[in-house]
């Protein structure tokens, strides 16, 4: 895949996650919770009102945007991200190595927020993602996609 190649499959990936992102807007109402929380044991991430469950979503971790060191760190790289929570990211350094694309195949890279999305995007068209989250954290972001959402209460 050439630069051409890849920049326009990045603009397909973005379009593909905007797309399954307006469906959990329109369905599950996403982006109107007083809250989220995710636990990487179990692999549940939950969106809350007032205490209370609303919406539960199985998750993978994609990687991570740190502004300290203004660098991306892809999950599979990453020991403080469960086995369980990265398993499915091993196709999208696959599909990195298979395409030559050095931005699905190093571990660390400088980026920024913008970055992380767009790996974020990638990696949603290329599992097949219900949609993504971006949860602040300390010094940075952490970047996730849905495999499966469902309405709780």
């Amino acid at each position: 895949m050439n630069r051409e190649e890849f920049e326009q499959f990045k603009h397909e990936s973005y379009e593909y996650l905007k797309a399954q992102q307006g469906r959990l807007v329109s369905e599950f109402g996403l982006g109107g919770h007083e809250r989220w929380d995710y636990d990487q044991d179990t692999g549940e991430f939950t969106f809350s009102d007032g205490g209370v469950p609303k919406v539960g979503a199985d998750f993978q971790v994609v990687g991570s945007v740190s502004t300290i060191s203004d660098t991306w760190l892809w999950s599979w790289a990453n020991p403080s991200i469960l086995d369980a929570r990265r398993k499915d990211l091993h196709r999208v350094r696959s599909f990195g190595e298979e395409h030559g694309l050095s931005e699905l195949t190093e571990e660390r890279w400088p980026a920024d927020e913008d970055a992380g999305w767009a790996m974020t995007n990638l990696a949603a068209r290329i599992l097949g993602a219900r949609g993504a989250y971006r949860c602040p954290v300390d010094n940075g972001f952490l970047f996730l996609i849905f495999t499966d959402v469902w309405r709780v209460a």
